[in-house]
């Protein structure tokens, strides 16, 4: 993991952000919105799998609302965006833990730091380690 992965990771965190923040401003009565709501929740990284599952719905009425071709009636619109909001708040907090992860990875040294003194003589340096573990344990 390096720290391009930790930057790609908060950008991500900092885009659904703002993609939540978009789905909750758009007007669920506008009809013109649902496609932009469905649109949205997909270029967040919604899947299809999730939508089809967290929704019961098939794969073709997700593409329909996203065309615009159909929406569901007023009350489903709102229950679906908070549902929606909340599977995006979920992959947030994935994202998040993800995130966490790899900083307390690349922050925790995978080798013990060796001096200079001990690179010359990697014997010693050695011992000196297996010294330190076994004191330790």
């Amino acid at each position: 993991m390096t720290k391009q992965m930790i930057q790609i990771n908060q950008i991500r965190v900092n885009l659904l952000d703002a993609y939540i923040k978009y789905i909750e401003e758009l007007e669920v009565d506008k009809l013109e919105n649902w496609a932009l709501i469905i649109r949205t929740a997909r270029e967040a990284g919604l899947k299809k799998q999730c939508f089809c599952e967290e929704l019961s719905c098939v794969w073709s009425t997700v593409l329909r609302w996203e065309a615009g071709e159909t929406a569901p009636g007023a009350f489903a619109r709102r229950a679906i965006r908070q549902r929606l909001i909340t599977m995006l708040l979920e992959l947030r907090a994935k994202t998040k833990l993800q995130l966490k992860l790899e900083n307390a990875l690349i922050g925790k040294r995978l080798y013990p730091r060796v001096s200079r003194a001990q690179l010359s003589n990697p014997i010693s340096a050695h011992h000196d380690t297996e010294e330190k573990s076994t004191s330790a344990g």
